[in-house]
C-alpha cells in the first residue's frame, strides 16, 4: 500500500497518488452535508492585514502564486480515490488564478468577508478571496489539505511573501514541494488485530455513553443553516491569572478551559444528571513527522474518543488530563491507533444521521501561535483573524489558542440549531466557572465577540 501513497508522475506534468486513511476520513465526514450544498469541516480563515500602504491586490495575487509554488498541495485536487496535480506552466497558472484569487470590489453586496463566507459552499481547490476596502483576506480550504496549526503556518508563508516576495519562482519544479500524506510523513504502522480490537472497545465505549452532554439543540427536524462564530478573549492581564493558577493545580489552559466548558453545560443542561461528556480529543502529530516535512501544510493530526463523567471543576480537569496525557505517553502507541481509527470514523461517515441528531461538543487547542504564526512581518501586520470550522449540523465546536499574550476561546456552531444568546451565555458561564474553579477574583475582562 505504501507505493500507492507516494507522489510519482504517471503522464508529463501530472502528478498523482492515492487517498491515506486520514483524508479518507475528512472527505467522507465532509461529504456527509453535501445534501445542503455544505462541506462538514471546510476550514476558512477571515484575516485583516494592514498592508502598511501597499496596494494589496498585486501583492496579494503575487503571495499566494508563491504560495503554491512552496506548497503545491493547496492547487491539487481529488478525482475519486487518488489526488491530483498538475504542474503550473504559464498558461495552467492563470487559469489556476482566476479559479482561485477572487477580488471583491466595493460595489458587490458583501459589507465584510463574514458575510462572505456564510455564502461560499464547497470548493474543489484552495481559494484565497480579497476584499481591498475592508484590508481582509479570507482563505477557503478542505479539511482533507489542512489541519489548524497548517492553516497558521501558511498564514504566516502569506505574511513573508507579502513581506518579503521570492525573489525567483520557476514554476515547472514545485512538484518537489508536495506533501506526503500522513501515513508516509509520520510512518505510520500498519493495522494490526490488536490495535483494531482497541479502537473498536474505545469507539464502543463512546457510543454506551450516549446520550451526551450537550446543548440543547431546536429545530432537530430542519436541515442547517449557517455556521456562526463567538469568541472569549481574555485580556493579558486574565490570560497570566488562568495560567498561573493552572500550573499550580498541575494543568494546562486546555484541562482548564475544557473541564470549566463541561461544567457549565451541566448546569445549563436541565437533563445533565448522570451523564458523561463525550468527544473527540485532538493530537498534533508534526514532531512525529520526518523532519522535512514538520511544518508542510498537510493535515498531520489524530483524532480519538474521549470520555469523562465530570463531577467538580478540579475532578474534570484531572480526568481530562490523564486522558490527554495518557495518550501522548507512548507515542509508538498513539501512532498504531491512527490507522484503524480513521477507518472507523470513515466508515460510520458512510452512513450519516440526520444533521440535527448529531449532538456533540468538541474542544481542540492549537496552543499558542508564536512561532508559528507572527503577526508583524515588516510593515504587514495581522490584525486580527478568525478560524472557521463548517458545522452544518448539531455539533459546536471550539479552538483554543494564545496569540500576542491572550488566550481566545472560539465557539462554532449552526445558527438553526443555537440561538446566539445559547452561545453567549454558555462562554460566560464557562469563564466564571473556570475563574472559580482557579480561584481567580477582581478581574473583569471583555465582552464576548461574534464573528463580523
Amino acid at each position: 500500500m505504501e507505493y500507492e501513497l507516494l507522489w510519482a508522475e504517471f503522464s508529463p506534468g501530472l502528478w498523482s497518488r492515492g487517498l491515506d486513511a486520514t483524508e479518507v476520513h475528512f472527505r467522507s465526514m465532509g461529504a456527509t452535508a453535501q445534501p445542503y450544498n455544505r462541506e462538514f469541516g471546510l476550514l476558512s480563515i477571515v484575516m485583516n492585514i494592514d498592508f502598511g500602504g501597499i496596494d494589496p491586490v498585486p501583492a496579494s495575487r503575487d503571495a499566494w502564486k508563491a504560495l503554491r509554488f512552496h506548497n503545491p498541495l493547496i492547487a491539487s485536487s481529488v478525482d475519486g480515490s487518488k489526488r491530483y496535480y498538475r504542474v503550473a506552466s504559464e498558461q495552467e497558472l492563470e487559469s489556476w488564478l482566476e479559479e482561485t484569487f477572487i477580488v471583491h470590489t466595493a460595489s458587490e453586496s458583501y459589507q465584510n468577508a463574514e458575510q462572505l463566507r456564510l455564502d461560499l459552499g464547497p470548493v474543489r481547490r484552495a481559494q484565497l478571496h480579497l476584499l481591498p476596502q475592508n484590508h481582509e483576506l479570507l482563505l477557503h480550504i478542505g479539511h482533507d489539505v489542512m489541519d489548524g496549526q497548517a492553516m497558521l503556518l501558511l498564514v504566516n508563508n502569506l505574511l513573508q511573501e507579502l513581506c518579503s516576495p521570492t525573489a525567483e519562482i520557476k514554476f515547472g519544479f514545485e512538484a518537489a514541494n508536495l506533501a506526503p500524506p500522513l501515513f508516509l510523513a509520520a510512518n505510520i504502522p500498519t493495522v494490526t488485530e490488536s490495535t483494531e480490537v482497541q479502537v473498536k472497545k474505545a469507539i464502543n465505549d463512546w457510543f454506551a455513553a450516549l446520550p451526551w452532554l450537550s446543548l440543547k439543540a431546536v429545530n432537530t427536524e430542519r436541515p442547517p443553516g449557517n455556521t456562526r462564530a463567538q469568541r472569549q478573549k481574555l485580556t493579558e492581564t486574565e490570560t497570566e491569572a488562568v495560567i498561573a493558577a493552572a500550573k499550580v493545580k498541575g494543568f494546562t489552559p486546555t484541562h482548564v478551559v475544557e473541564a470549566a466548558a463541561i461544567l457549565a453545560i451541566a448546569e445549563l443542561d436541565p437533563d445533565s444528571a448522570n451523564k458523561s461528556y463525550g468527544s473527540c480529543g485532538i493530537f498534533s502529530l508534526r514532531q512525529q513527522c520526518n523532519l522535512q516535512w514538520q511544518h508542510a501544510v498537510s493535515p498531520y493530526l489524530h483524532i480519538y474518543p474521549l470520555v469523562i463523567k465530570p463531577t467538580d471543576f478540579a475532578d474534570s480537569a484531572a480526568q481530562l488530563k490523564d486522558y490527554y496525557q495518557g495518550q501522548r505517553s507512548d507515542m509508538r502507541s498513539l501512532l498504531s491507533l491512527v490507522q484503524p481509527t480513521y477507518q472507523a470514523f470513515a466508515n460510520m461517515a458512510s452512513t450519516p444521521p440526520a444533521p440535527g441528531s448529531k449532538q456533540m461538543i468538541s474542544l481542540s487547542s492549537l496552543e499558542k501561535f508564536e512561532p508559528l504564526l507572527q503577526s508583524v512581518h515588516g510593515v504587514f501586520k495581522l490584525e486580527d483573524l478568525w478560524l472557521m470550522y463548517e458545522t452544518p449540523n448539531a455539533v459546536v465546536t471550539s479552538f483554543l489558542w494564545t496569540r500576542e499574550g491572550r488566550l481566545s476561546w472560539q465557539v462554532m456552531y449552526n445558527d438553526n440549531y443555537y440561538g446566539e444568546d445559547t452561545i453567549t451565555t454558555w462562554i460566560t458561564t464557562t469563564k466564571r466557572i473556570l475563574f472559580e474553579g482557579l480561584g481567580i477574583q477582581g478581574l473583569e475582562g471583555d465582552a464576548v465577540q461574534a464573528a463580523g
